[in-house]
């Protein structure tokens, strides 16, 4: 599970083509805060660090013989924070490999989304260049950026997918647009009927092309939608499609509900999805079947004008910020707890009408709506009543406000800046703990010893600590020139980083300001609840 982006290079590229679009995609990358992890030498020492991306060469074969160039980026410069390695070859294309027949770019990664085998030569047309995850680490959108900075320069030779939206596609593009001389769009799949030109051509028939469509179209996918599907394509194809994609969903699955909300919501027949639906089942009674379904519809609450269809865990299109690993796995253990309403109305009687024609020689329909109406108006009750006492018991409490709320943002504190408590609290804690290691033996050692021995203890003791190449040359150098700042550092390459203090590491070692402020913090704490541990 991971948050990705890939990016597929058409075989149809020539050689002078990519050269080109990579140079660009270089100085792209130059300018973003994209970083890679390195090792430099730094006062005479082998560090292992974040560097700014740029190209380096890498050589192979018995006699270093071969050579090749490319830009790689692990993570961002500002952040600091790291995912997968992303990397971007100058010689992906060899003359000798020019397919000019290999077509669009987007036929390689149809067999990530859609039934086909991996295995079929007619989708090996395009190279993979990326597929690694991200995370939804601020660097992301960076590479995004690039990602859609090539599709816009090589057209269909170029497709950009993963776990992106709409929103963030925009936002990429206005962060490429700020370096280019010559601004460029969104990709294709961003614009309906743009994309839908592009999948029209492709040599599939016309229930896959719809498919592809559906599949690939970064948007809203409701009314609008659905009205220009029905447009564009025949009743048949589209009843052809549905009822592929109902044939093998049961009732009461995820899967299952997220294809009715689709259907629903883009507008198409309810008495029809009775058709498609596959009411018998194995292991369930179909009179259950039946209830199930009715029960789905009703939920939907389609017989309600007006409704809150916000699903605070769904990934809508026109979110502008990356989805963080966190995201997903909430939704892969809650799957089924978002919101079931459908931004559609449909008259009761309507739906009514629509259950009894489909399935009403099957079940009483009538006695199922009936029965979920009541229960219903029952809940609505209820729910009015506690509203009424959360009103009744006073005003909210107000949300203070402070400057940084977030352990991101502490790399950024400056004198003055207002904190949270909890972070205060974790600051001073982590403080006070460190200050312990400073009576260990080791410490009392080293600090006998010459300012170089102790850079190089802080290296070979280091075993989580990724900051910038700038970052430890000002850590060395605060070694050389002031003894008392080993103080300051030796605990951080001794104490035990977990996710949730690696930010507050982070910040004390690059931020004077913030270290400052942790002393005071530090004589604000008390032993209750300290925890941590030396590695």
């Amino acid at each position: 599970m991971g948050v990705c982006i890939s990016l597929s290079i058409s075989k149809a590229v020539t050689p002078q083509e990519w050269r080109e679009v990579y140079e660009e995609a270089l100085c792209l990358a130059k300018e973003l805060n994209l970083a890679m992890r390195k090792e430099v030498r730094i006062h005479g020492i082998d560090t292992i660090c974040l560097v700014p991306v740029d190209e380096f060469e890498q050589t192979s074969g018995w006699n270093n013989e071969h050579m090749r160039y490319f830009w790689s980026a692990d993570g961002d410069y500002l952040y600091m924070r790291t995912a997968e390695s992303f990397s971007m070859p100058r010689d992906l294309v060899k003359q000798e490999d020019v397919d000019p027949d290999a077509g669009d770019a987007m036929i390689a990664k149809l067999p990530e989304y859609l039934d086909y085998p991996w295995d079929d030569s007619e989708f090996d047309n395009a190279y993979c260049l990326w597929g690694g995850k991200t995370q939804g680490e601020p660097y992301h959108m960076y590479l995004l950026a690039i990602a859609c900075f090539i599709e816009a320069k090589l057209g269909t030779k170029a497709f950009v997918s993963g776990d992106i939206t709409r929103g963030q596609c925009k936002r990429a593009v206005a962060i490429a647009n700020q370096f280019l001389k010559k601004p460029i769009d969104m990709p294709d799949r961003c614009y309906m009927e743009r994309f839908w030109k592009r999948v029209l051509v492709l040599p599939f028939t016309e229930e896959e092309k719809l498919e592809i469509l559906r599949s690939f179209y970064l948007g809203i996918k409701g009314a609008e939608f659905g009205a220009f599907i029905r447009k564009v394509y025949s009743k048949e194809t589209i009843d052809t499609v549905w009822k592929k994609e109902f044939r093998h969903l049961k009732i009461g699955t995820i899967g299952f509900s997220d294809s009715f909300s689709a259907y629903m919501m883009q507008g198409f027949d309810l008495q029809k999805l009775c058709e498609f639906v596959q009411f018998k089942d194995e292991q369930e009674k179909t009179e259950t079947q039946y209830e199930a379904f009715v029960k789905l519809v009703m939920d939907a609450k389609l017989h309600i004008p007006e409704k809150n269809c916000v699903d605070i865990w769904g990934t809508g299109q026109d979110v502008e910020t990356p989805y963080g690993i966190d995201f997903f796995i909430h939704q892969f253990r809650h799957g089924t707890s978002g919101n079931e309403k459908v931004d559609r109305y449909i008259p009761l009687e309507e739906i009514r009408m629509a259950l009894l024609m489909g399935i009403g020689e099957k079940c009483d329909v009538n006695r199922m709506i009936d029965t979920y109406l009541e229960t219903e108006a029952k809940e609505r009750n209820t729910s009015f009543e506690e509203e009424l006492l959360v009103h009744e018991s006073g005003q909210a409490e107000r949300q203070e406000h402070y400057d940084i709320n977030r352990m991101d943002g502490l790399q950024f504190y400056e004198t003055g800046s207002t904190i949270t408590p909890g972070i205060r609290k974790e600051i001073g804690k982590l403080i006070r703990f460190s200050e312990d290691t400073l009576k260990e033996d080791t410490y009392k050692k080293l600090m006998e010893e010459k300012p170089q021995k102790r850079k190089e203890w802080m290296i070979r003791q280091n075993r989580s600590i990724l900051i910038r190449d700038k970052d430890w040359e000002k850590i060395f150098l605060d070694i050389e020139t002031d003894d008392k700042s080993f103080a300051r550092y030796y605990p951080m390459v001794r104490i035990k980083i977990t996710d949730s203090t690696w930010e507050i590491v982070k910040a004390l070692l690059i931020n004077d300001e913030l270290y400052e402020y942790s002393k005071e913090l530090a004589e604000q704490y008390t032993d209750e609840g300290a925890g941590s541990a030396t590695v």
